[in-house]
């Protein structure tokens, strides 16, 4: 299993090239985690092809850190971190209160 730090970094350095808008993980949940998810934002609207191509090539750049990670790319015309931090269990709901540390 992946670092949160190495993932990061590499995760990291694909926003800074440019080649992710952002991204999110469901690293640092409470839950313990079968396998990494990753969801990645593209910096602009892609067609079908190139999701695939980026895809493999997010996959590619996280394959030396963990055997099982998952790799989706968000094509939402508004991909919202609040929206997607709820949807993956990372955050509670806005009208339900964060759950006690």
């Amino acid at each position: 299993m992946a670092l949160w730090g190495d993932l990061n970094a590499a995760l990291n350095r694909l926003v800074t090239a440019g080649t992710i808008a952002r991204y999110w993980t469901n690293l640092g949940q409470r839950k313990p985690l079968l396998a990494v998810h990753v969801i990645v934002a593209p910096p602009a609207a892609l067609s079908d092809a190139d999701a695939d191509k980026l895809q493999a090539a997010v996959s590619a750049s996280l394959a030396n850190l963990s055997e099982d990670v998952t790799v989706t790319v968000d094509r939402s015309a508004k991909a919202d971190l609040a929206e997607l931090s709820v949807r993956l269990g990372l955050a509670p709901k806005p009208d339900q209160a964060p759950a006690p540390r």
